[in-house]
C-alpha cells in the first residue's frame, strides 16, 4: 500500500516501512545496498489494513517513532456486494466498521512498543488513509492530522507528556463547510501565502472537492487554534469537484517563492462513467498555480493541469504522489503511482529562470534524518517556512529536504533551522542553487 522512510536506528542509513493489507514490513538498511526484514524482531507488524505511515519523534527523545494508518474492518469474510446486474463494483467504506490506528514508540534498542492506548490516539471509529506531521500551535512539539474516509478527520495535539488530545471538531478541520464528513485521502500542510501560518490541504472524493483549512485568529493554546475551509474562496474547490484526489502536495513547481498545489487523481469505482456523465474512472492530475489574489497579500490558485504537459494531463487511476529532485537540476520532479498500472516519473521541464535552495538537515541530538525540522527562510523581502518530514500526501514519502523557490533572489539572507531537540540554528547569506547539508550543533 504505502511507504515511510526514516533512519529509526540513527546509523546514517534510511530504513523502509512498507504498509500492506494483512500486515506491514520493516526493512533495516544494512548500509551495503541491501536490506534485512526485521518486522517481527522490531515488533512493528502494523495494523490489519495499513495505508499511509509516518516517522516522527513525538516525545523529542532523539529517536524516530512510527504512526501507521489503519483503514477499516474489511476482510474477505466481511466483503459486501455492490452494484447490479449491469456491473459490480467495490463497496465503499460506509459498508464497513472503523478501526484504530497505531502509534509505535521507539525503545532505542531496535524494538518498538505499541503505545496507541497510552498515547490516547486509539480512536476505534477511524478510517485513516493519510497523515501529516507539523507543529500547528507553535509550541515546539509535533502534532499530526489524519485524513479519514467518510468519517471526521482528526487533529491530535501533543500534550508534551507522551499523550495526545484529539481536537479536530473545535479546531474546525473535522468536517466540510456543510457539516458533513468527506472521504479524506491525501493530506499536506504549507504556508501557501507566506503569512507565517500553515494551512492544511485534504484531498477528497469526486463531488466533494478539495479542502484547504486556513488558520484564523491568533496562534496560542490548541483550544484557540481554529481553521476555516477556504477552498472555495481561493479557487481550489470547484475545479476539483470531478476528481477523486488521493495524492496531494504543496510544491513550488516554478520556484517563485509561493507553493503550488499538485494532486494525483483516479476514481475507485470502475462503473463510475456509466453512472455519471462528468466523472471518469481514469483521471488526469491537477496543478493549481499560486497567484496573487484580489487583496494585498492574498493568494488564490488557478488550475492549469491540462497545459502542464502529457505527464500531468494523462488520465490514470493514480494514488501515491511524491516529490524530489531526481535529476539534481534544482526544480521539483514528481513520482505518481497508479493502481494496477505503471508508475510515472515526471521531470520538471520548466524554464530555470528562478533561483532555489534546499536544506538537508543532519541531526545530532535530534534524529539523524532531522525529521521534524522546521526551516524558516528569508530572501528577496519574503519569509517562507517548510518542514523536513516523513509521510504526507497518500501512501507516499518524499525527499527529506526543505526546498524553497527564491524567485530572482541570488541568496537567502537568513535561514533558521528549528530542530526537533528545541535548538535553533541561524545561517546568513546562503548562496542559492544548492542542496546544503546542515549538521545540528552539539550544544
Amino acid at each position: 500500500m504505502g511507504v515511510a522512510v526514516g533512519d529509526y536506528d540513527n546509523d546514517g542509513h534510511p530504513d523502509l516501512y512498507l504498509t500492506a493489507y494483512g500486515g506491514s514490513h520493516l526493512f533495516r538498511n544494512n548500509g551495503n545496498g541491501t536490506f534485512t526484514e526485521v518486522t517481527q524482531q522490531a515488533k512493528v507488524p502494523g495494523p490489519p489494513f495499513g495505508f499511509s505511515a509516518a516517522w516522527f519523534d513525538y516525545d523529542r527523545d532523539g529517536k524516530l517513532d512510527l504512526f501507521v494508518c489503519n483503514y477499516c474492518r474489511w476482510s474477505t469474510a466481511l466483503n459486501q456486494k455492490c452494484g447490479d446486474s449491469s456491473g459490480r463494483y467495490i463497496c465503499g467504506p460506509k459498508y464497513y466498521g472503523g478501526t484504530a490506528s497505531i502509534l509505535y514508540h521507539n525503545n532505542g534498542d531496535g524494538t518498538f512498543a505499541d503505545v496507541s492506548h497510552r498515547a490516547k490516539i486509539d480512536n476505534p471509529n477511524g478510517k485513516a488513509l493519510g497523515i501529516v506531521v507539523w507543529d500547528y500551535d507553535g509550541d515546539g512539539w509535533p502534532d499530526f492530522a489524519v485524513a479519514n474516509d467518510t468519517v471526521p478527520n482528526w487533529l491530535f495535539h501533543n500534550n508534551r507528556d507522551g499523550t495526545f488530545t484529539e481536537v479536530s471538531v473545535e479546531s474546525g478541520i473535522a468536517y466540510a463547510t456543510n457539516g458533513q464528513a468527506r472521504a479524506g485521502m491525501g493530506i499536506d500542510t504549507a504556508d501557501y501565502d507566506n503569512s507565517g501560518r500553515e494551512a492544511l490541504l485534504v484531498g477528497n472524493n469526486s463531488s466533494e472537492g478539495l479542502g484547504i483549512y486556513r488558520p484564523e485568529g491568533s496562534p496560542g493554546e490548541p483550544s484557540g487554534a481554529h481553521f476555516m475551509d477556504a477552498a472555495e474562496d481561493i479557487g481550489l474547490f470547484q475545479p476539483s469537484m470531478p476528481f477523486s484526489t488521493f495524492g496531494a502536495l504543496f510544491v513550488d513547481v516554478d520556484l517563485d517563492g509561493f507553493v503550488d498545489v499538485l494532486t494525483a487523481n483516479g476514481h475507485v469505482n470502475q462503473q463510475v462513467a456509466r453512472l455519471s456523465n462528468w466523472i471518469g474512472f481514469e483521471q488526469r492530475m491537477q496543478l493549481f498555480l499560486n497567484e496573487p489574489g484580489d487583496k494585498p497579500g492574498a493568494r488564490r490558485f488557478r488550475e492549469v493541469g491540462e497545459a502542464a504537459g502529457p505527464g500531468v494531463a494523462k488520465p490514470r487511476v493514480a494514488r501515491g504522489l511524491a516529490v524530489g529532485d531526481f535529476d539534481r537540476d534544482g526544480d521539483p520532479d514528481l513520482l505518481v503511482c497508479v493502481n494496477n498500472g505503471q508508475a510515472g516519473l515526471l521531470r520538471n521541464e520548466g524554464v530555470p529562470k528562478n533561483h532555489w535552495l534546499a536544506i538537508r538537515p543532519r541531526g545530532v541530538k535530534s534524529n539523524w534524518d532531522g525529521l521534524g525540522t522546521r526551516v524558516v527562510l528569508q530572501a528577496g523581502g519574503r519569509k517562507q517556512t517548510a518542514w523536513v518530514r516523513s509521510g504526507s500526501s497518500y501512501c507516499s514519502d518524499s525527499e527529506h529536504v526543505a526546498r524553497f523557490g527564491l524567485g530572482q533572489a541570488a541568496q537567502a539572507d537568513v535561514v533558521e533551522l528549528h530542530w526537533p531537540s528545541g535548538l535553533v540554528q541561524t545561517l546568513r547569506s546562503v548562496k542559492a542553487n544548492q542542496v546544503l547539508p546542515v549538521t545540528e550543533p552539539a550544544q
